[in-house]
């Protein structure tokens, strides 16, 4: 009995991560035969040539998966949410597509605990596909969002897909696919920066860079949230150097952890208070929402405005 796409899809997928990379081909053309000249089995292809390292190419057939499938489904009147679970086969979007919403909504919501009002400035470090951004950019003035996404792919389905025309043109979001962490690309100060889920792949120089930018290109009494992995237990303190997980020039996932102390002293040593800051989810939607990775969200100041927090 064959199997569905999206079992086919989690299948092949499971034989690339595990370096298998014959096998995968070899189900590869099971799947076409199955399913032919869908946009599913064309977006295979391109993972299977990022796996390779082909990432230009790559991108190139995923960039035409996407938009075969939208060609497939644009009749069809679906709400927002309905189409983004069309597109969970054809690209990576950023984590579970169960909870892609409410991950989103809760970006808002903290930045909004944090004081942020429709007027500020805000710099989105590594925006993906803009599920965050979408409820961000609806809520500021024209022009006040900023994303650094080196992911173009995502990035172009965010905004095409996800933000879409209407809000793209009322809102002017400004995107740059930067992968160094430069947030003088945009030329003005931020009141707020956000990172969800990028300190818990990056590494000790990456998160000193953003603080370094941080100070550079930010208002005085800017805010940066951060979430990251705090080391439990038997958990290792991450000190490599490399980004670990899913990247524009990655297909293999992970995740890392750092300390708490050594964040702490990194701000110190540059002039900023950091705390952590208590969630108000509720058991069940942490579980959901982390799945086992319980990221913490960290509040970063300058310590002359820290009696703010």
């Amino acid at each position: 009995m064959s199997l569905t796409i999206t079992e086919f899809v989690s299948f092949i997928k499971i034989l690339l991560s595990m370096g298998e990379m014959e096998k995968a081909k070899k189900y590869l053309k099971v799947f076409e035969s199955d399913y032919p000249k869908s946009p599913e089995g064309l977006s295979l292809r391109g993972t299977v040539l990022r796996h390779s390292g082909q990432t230009e190419e790559g991108d190139k057939l995923i960039l035409e998966a996407i938009e075969l499938k939208s060609q497939q489904i644009k009749h069809k009147n679906l709400s927002l949410e309905e189409k983004i679970v069309h597109f969970e086969n054809i690209l990576f979007l950023g984590g579970n597509i169960d909870v892609f919403f409410i991950v989103g909504r809760m970006q808002l919501d903290i930045l909004k605990e944090c004081g942020l009002l429709p007027k500020h400035r805000i710099l989105d470090i590594g925006c993906g596909c803009l599920r965050g951004g979408l409820f961000v950019t609806s809520y500021l003035d024209k022009g006040n969002y900023h994303g650094i996404e080196p992911n173009k792919v995502m990035a172009s389905f965010g905004l095409k897909h996800v933000l879409g025309p209407q809000i793209f043109e009322e809102k002017e979001p400004q995107i740059d696919h930067n992968s160094d962490y430069n947030f003088g690309v945009f030329d003005v100060l931020f009141d707020y920066c956000i990172a969800r889920s990028i300190w818990t792949h990056c590494s000790r120089a990456h998160i000193e860079k953003m603080l370094d930018q941080f100070l550079k290109y930010s208002e005085e009494d800017a805010v940066f949230l951060a979430s990251y992995l705090p080391v439990q237990g038997d958990v290792e303190e991450y000190k490599g150097e490399a980004w670990i997980g899913r990247s524009h020039v990655s297909e293999i996932g992970g995740f890392v952890h750092h300390s708490f102390d050594w964040i702490k002293s990194a701000c110190s040593k540059r002039g900023l208070s950091v705390v952590e800051l208590l969630s108000n989810e509720s058991s069940e939607e942490k579980k959901v929402l982390n799945a086992g990775q319980q990221q913490v969200w960290l509040k970063i100041m300058r310590f002359s405005h820290s009696t703010k927090q």
